[in-house]
């Protein structure tokens, strides 16, 4: 059965190791986005893979959280300007999620802008959570030589204010996809990575197998907002969220840059 609400990609890196970098929050028209650092960010790392999280686009409406009178541009120059910063590295996009920003529009006039940004540069989108199912491996002797990775991610909803209660809900995503390898999250400009180990049964093999899991909430691209002061939150840490996935073993490195 195909499922419309969950979106999947598979997709084979032939390459030894690979660099994934989650992006989230850049909420371009805020003055506090930090776009010029990402653009600058681009340039230099243009051969990582990228995996969009939402909430590119600040996208301030009238009766929105977000204050018009503050915003640096106006949503529609913002659509183009991140469309133009990311066309340079469009082919490396794994894929994209929408965020609760984008989500405004959608709700108030039915325009989904995330996937008109995706169909404009033709990334795999979807408007809620999507799996990335990754093989690695320059070998061409079969796949049964590549190293296998499942990464299930969204946008997030969480309202929590601590850090627990925010490490909470990414672990929601593992009731959804109970298999992944990393799941991750973001929204709460909140920056979390730990793993979680469980045990499967080898029905086959007669025998027990460890699987350590991956729990990330990845930090924002955006600095301190008058709304995150006024609400008395915590300034985001201004640092990269780096996953690394060998093709030679089965091993993952998580890293904050």
């Amino acid at each position: 059965m195909k499922n419309e609400e969950v979106g999947y990609r598979h997709i084979w890196i032939k390459e030894s190791s690979v660099t994934i970098i989650p992006v989230a929050d850049l909420h371009l028209g805020s003055p506090a986005s930090r776009f010029r650092a990402f653009k600058e960010y681009l340039k230099i790392h243009k051969d990582d893979y990228f995996i969009l999280l939402g909430d590119l686009i600040d996208n301030a409406l009238i009766d929105s959280l977000s204050n018009v009178y503050d915003q640096e541009c106006a949503p529609q120059k913002a659509i183009e300007k991140v469309i133009d910063v990311l066309q340079p590295v469009r082919k490396h996009i794994l894929c994209a999620v929408s965020g609760n920003h984008e989500e405004r529009t959608r709700k108030k006039v039915g325009i989904d802008i995330m996937k008109d940004i995706c169909d404009r540069l033709k990334i795999p989108y979807s408007n809620s959570i999507f799996v990335l199912d990754i093989s690695v491996g320059e070998t061409r002797y079969g796949s049964a030589n590549r190293m296998n990775y499942i990464i299930t991610c969204a946008h997030g909803y969480s309202s929590a204010r601590t850090t627990g209660a925010k490490a909470n809900s990414v672990e929601e995503l593992a009731k959804i996809v109970g298999n992944s390898d990393v799941y991750m999250l973001a929204h709460t400009h909140q920056t979390l990575a730990f793993p979680k180990q469980r045990y499967l049964v080898d029905r086959r093999n007669k025998k027990l197998l460890e699987q350590t899991h991956w729990f990330m909430n990845v930090p924002p691209w955006i600095g301190y907002e008058n709304y995150a002061a006024r609400k008395l939150l915590t300034p985001p840490a201004p640092i990269i969220a780096c996953i690394r996935l060998s093709g030679e073993k089965k091993e993952i490195k998580v890293e904050m840059r």
